[in-house]
């Protein structure tokens, strides 16, 4: 009998913000489940979205975008640039037949760790739900 074990989720975190929380995170031993892949990004408003599709397509149940709070981006309209890219990326994953909740965006304030790790899992019990993308299987995932 197999062991069943959760789709990855790719977790695009930016530099400052995100990324800061992650390490606080898991500097507190209070870690993430394996599952989660985290790759830092100089900022959450500059991923491209092929990333977010090839994550999918190579067989991730999820990808999460995370980014500074409003107002406080270094490099200035991450966030809103964030939030324009959410509404194009969920349209597209309309298109492709897929569920808009496999890709989540999240302003992730470093200053407040615990919010960011409870927002975190639940997006990850939300991907291991919805199970690895379809496209999972075609692509030999």
């Amino acid at each position: 009998m197999q062991s069943y074990e959760p789709p990855p989720v790719v977790a695009f975190l930016c530099n400052w913000a995100a990324w800061r929380a992650y390490l606080d995170v898991q500097s507190k031993g209070d870690g993430l489940p394996a599952n989660l892949h985290p790759v830092r990004i100089p900022c959450a408003g500059r991923i491209d979205p092929a990333l977010i599709l090839a994550a999918l397509e190579r067989g991730a149940g999820g990808v999460i975008v995370a980014g500074c709070p409003g107002g406080e981006c270094r490099y200035g309209a991450g966030p809103e640039h964030c939030a324009k890219e959410a509404g194009r990326i969920s349209k597209l994953l309309h298109l492709l037949g897929l569920d808009s909740s496999r890709v989540s965006w999240l302003e992730a304030d470093p200053a407040d760790s615990e919010a960011f790790a409870e927002q975190m899992r639940a997006l990850l019990d939300q991907a291991e739900r919805s199970g690895p993308t379809p496209w999972a299987a075609q692509a030999g995932a």
